[in-house]
């Protein structure tokens, strides 16, 4: 049963907006994308499946890469550990002036590329997404979202993940978000859920 987004009102950014950049390894990091919650959420909530697997994984971080539309989605979220996130094409105004369309997030010895996927250079999601972070930005993993697919591949050499989204397929057969495990490497695996 999903639990209510009822969250004490606070201004957007109040914890999530100050969380760190830099992280040691090892560390298993949370990743989700498109949410589409909104500020009223009249009993629908974030699931509870996602909540617990994220506290089961004993994430360490929490990236969203866009598409939340309202902020207690991150303060929720910021409950479970630190969150960074980036803004998405359907964000309103206050979450987009609190939050950048792009970041680069160090875990380690790996640079993570966090964007949405909606702008830039590129007939795809995948495109644009990979396109947003050049080779000289060091960046070994692109974290987007958008289309709501989940994808997890290598393009050019650099892992391209996709979390899908845990509370909209859009066409997609699950729910899904996904889980990091970053230390020597880069661990991916996209959790899905009916």
């Amino acid at each position: 049963m999903p639990e209510t987004g009822r969250r004490p009102r606070r201004d957007p950014g109040e914890v999530w907006q100050r969380t760190a950049t830099e992280w040691p390894a090892p560390l298993t990091v949370g990743v989700v994308s498109d949410t589409h919650l909104y500020p009223q959420p009249e009993g629908r909530g974030l699931p509870a499946t996602l909540l617990d697997e994220l506290a089961r994984a004993r994430v360490g971080l929490i990236l969203h890469a866009g598409d939340i539309l309202a902020a207690w989605v991150l303060d929720r979220l910021s409950e479970l550990a630190p969150v960074l996130a980036v803004y998405g094409n359907a964000d309103p105004p206050e979450l987009r002036q609190a939050l950048a369309p792009s970041r680069v997030v160090t875990v380690g010895e790996h640079r993570l590329g966090l964007v949405h996927g909606h702008e830039g250079r590129g007939a795809t999601t995948l495109l644009r997404a990979m396109n947003a972070f050049p080779p000289d930005t060091g960046v070994g993993c692109v974290i987007f979202g958008h289309s709501h697919r989940p994808v997890g591949k290598l393009h050019s050499g650099v892992l391209a993940f996709n979390p899908g989204s845990p509370t909209e397929r859009r066409g997609e057969p699950y729910y899904s978000f996904g889980l990091l495990r970053i230390a020597a490497t880069i661990e991916p695996e996209l959790v899905c859920f009916p």
